[in-house]
């Protein structure tokens, strides 16, 4: 294993995460635009909410390219610049949905070009999450249509600043060397029997390791049955190499900067084993 492959697979991960990312605000501009075609072709007549529900249907089953034709062939005051982005997003939907990976079967194969990937899927995020802002600043002024009012979608807003937010971790790669101020054991079942080691590092970030060495968990601490390992305790805080060496499987051994050499194994179906030699 080289110095790099912990962060060439999150690298990977991540380059994954932001395709799917991007897929989903893609659905959202599409689902956006076939409310404004039903919103449009239904502020010219009467219609019942069933109707409203059964034509929302139909038009949602449509392609992105049938719901940008249908739109301009409605009466709609959506401005010409929007058209164009629109085109654009069709050209760039169909590219990312059917060609993408072709298109990047190399690149993604070098760290520099998973990178570049990575800052390629962002922009097209940011491009999708834009335009169905616009969208939707058009479709606001359809919600009588629908049924909808101001005071309704305000009792929404309320209600979910009420919740309690969730606050996401920030992003956090592997370095070559870390500085471990703990270890612990998570108890992972019902019967108190099984469980993982988990490594503190110094920036609070809880790890653990799998068949390729450390990668991040994330742990509620108010919940999650957390043993120290206080035999070893004396010997962090502790820089460590983060590469590994593979004596056998489930069975890593770490370089500690005091000389020290922490070694893991998998004893049992139970656990792991931790020595410190």
């Amino acid at each position: 294993m080289n110095d790099d492959l912990n962060f060439h697979q999150y690298q990977r991960r991540e380059a994954f995460a932001r395709y799917g990312l991007c897929m989903y605000h893609i659905q959202c501009v599409e689902k956006t635009l076939s409310l404004i075609i039903v919103g449009v072709e239904a502020s010219n007549r009467k219609t019942t909410s069933n109707q409203l529900s059964y034509e929302i249907d139909i038009v949602q089953n449509k392609t992105f390219g049938n719901l940008l034709t249908n739109l301009k062939n409605t009466k709609t005051k959506i401005n010409s610049d929007t058209i164009i982005k629109l085109e654009l997003a069709l050209k760039e939907r169909n590219r990312i949905a059917h060609d993408y990976w072709w298109e990047k079967a190399v690149t993604i194969s070098k760290e520099e070009g998973i990178q570049e990937i990575i800052n390629e899927l962002s922009e097209l995020t940011d491009f999708f999450i834009n335009l169905d802002k616009e969208l939707m600043i058009f479709h606001k002024n359809q919600y009588n249509i629908f049924g909808i009012t101001e005071d309704q979608v305000n009792s929404i807003k309320q209600e979910f600043e009420k919740l309690d937010k969730i606050e996401f971790p920030k992003e956090r790669i592997l370095n070559k060397t870390e500085t471990v101020n703990k270890v612990s054991k998570l108890l992972v079942d019902e019967n108190n029997k099984i469980y993982i080691p988990i490594f503190y590092f110094i920036d609070d970030s809880t790890w653990t390791f799998g068949d390729n060495g450390l990668y991040r968990i994330y742990i509620d601490s108010k919940s999650s049955k957390l043993y120290e390992y206080k035999k070893f305790q004396n010997f962090f805080p502790c820089e460590i190499s983060t590469k590994i060496n593979f004596n056998s499987p489930w069975n890593y051994t770490y370089k500690m900067t005091n000389g020290k050499i922490l070694r893991i194994s998998k004893e049992s179906d139970e656990g792991f084993e931790f020595t410190i030699y």
